[in-house]
């Protein structure tokens, strides 16, 4: 089971969520074929410990808020989730995460990593150079989330958005 994760990084179960491997993988790739330089926002072994940190005591609250409780009875936590990433709504992701998750796991998984991840973007970009990073949506919003981050050190963050495709529009609907 390990093996197969890592070599094809799906989930049956999660299918129709699933690229058949890592945005980080994906990103790697592009960046080898147009020979730019690749770097990670993320040190290993300090990440490895943060989220280990964060797993260290409970995850999930015991209790979610109301408003979660009352939507987790039409829709599973995931499947909330997941339209909420499907519809770029970041502003729920962060509310599901901050309804769902204990502050001690929001901590060590997102907090503190992003501190770190935009130190790095902004320590690269006072080189002068170009730099694209990906990062998962969660670590985005809200208060301590990296586009605050980013705009209280000086910068200027505006969404991109890309036009959907038919493909993708049918998927969707689906």
């Amino acid at each position: 089971t390990m093996i197969n994760s890592l070599l094809y990084r799906s989930n049956s179960a999660m299918q129709d969520f699933q690229e058949d491997t890592y945005l980080d993988m994906f990103i790697f790739q592009s960046g080898s074929r147009f020979n730019k330089p690749i770097l990670g926002l993320e040190d290993f072994k300090e990440s490895r410990d943060l989220v280990r940190e964060a797993y260290s005591k409970e995850v999930v609250k015991s209790t979610p808020p109301v408003w979660l409780q009352d939507l987790m009875k039409e829709k599973s936590y995931d499947m909330i989730l997941s339209d909420s990433y499907r519809n770029n709504d970041l502003d729920m992701i962060d509310s599901l995460n901050s309804g769902f998750n204990t502050d001690h796991y929001l901590e060590y998984m997102l907090y503190k990593r992003n501190e770190n991840m935009v130190e790095v973007y902004d320590s690269i970009i006072k080189t002068g150079n170009t730099i694209f990073a990906g990062v998962g949506a969660a670590h985005l919003p809200g208060p301590q989330g990296m586009i605050e981050a980013f705009r209280n050190k000086g910068y200027q963050v505006t969404p991109v958005y890309g036009e959907m495709t038919k493909k993708g529009k049918e998927a969707k609907a689906r």
